[in-house]
């Protein structure tokens, strides 16, 4: 399925054969790998030769020769990935948000939106962490959001990340929370 490189004769005079390992990653990615791409498409590869990659974006082909393919700065969702999002939440004197309350509601409300973007994508959820970056001012907290999730949820990267974003101003808005900032990362 990796195609053939043909070479002539003379080039093979002082070639010696070793064993290799079929598992050996010797390329940055695989048939079936859902690839993050530069521009934030979503690609899936179809097919990888030594001249050229086939890879599919909405039922569209793209064929990109080898070479330009390895200069792509991509990510291979198909190995894992997480997705961060930075939000700052304001309280008052009179009423001060826990901590350990912030990470309950969110981490809550990130397993209702991902259950409704796709039923498959709660079980993929590996670690849900959620850090204090810094205090603003004394009514004003940003948090780092970080959320693991497993090989499986490739393909709906983008369903996930959206359900991320849902969650934090959705559990926000529901406990009349001041939310002044959310930022993907």
């Amino acid at each position: 399925e990796n195609g053939e490189l043909r070479v002539t004769i003379d080039l093979l005079d002082k070639i010696y054969s070793r064993h290799t390992n079929t598992d050996e990653l010797w390329f940055p990615s695989r048939k079936g790998d859902f690839l993050l791409l530069p521009d934030k498409r979503i690609v899936n590869v179809i097919r990888q030769t030594p001249e050229s990659v086939y890879l599919d974006h909405n039922a569209s082909t793209i064929v990109m020769p080898t070479a330009e393919f390895y200069k792509l700065k991509f990510s291979n969702l198909s190995r894992g990935y997480n997705l961060t999002l930075n939000f700052t939440l304001e309280d008052s004197p009179e009423h001060r948000l826990s901590f350990a309350d912030v990470e309950s509601t969110i981490s809550a409300g990130i397993i209702k939106e991902m259950e409704k973007m796709h039923e498959s994508l709660p079980a993929s959820i590996k670690k849900i962490s959620l850090t204090v970056r810094q205090l603003m001012s004394s009514n004003t907290t940003s948090y780092q959001l970080i959320v693991d999730l497993l090989a499986n949820s490739a393909k709906h990267y983008l369903l996930a990340k959206g359900a991320l974003n849902s969650a934090v101003i959705l559990s926000a808005r529901e406990q009349s929370w001041n939310i002044l900032l959310t930022e993907n990362i």
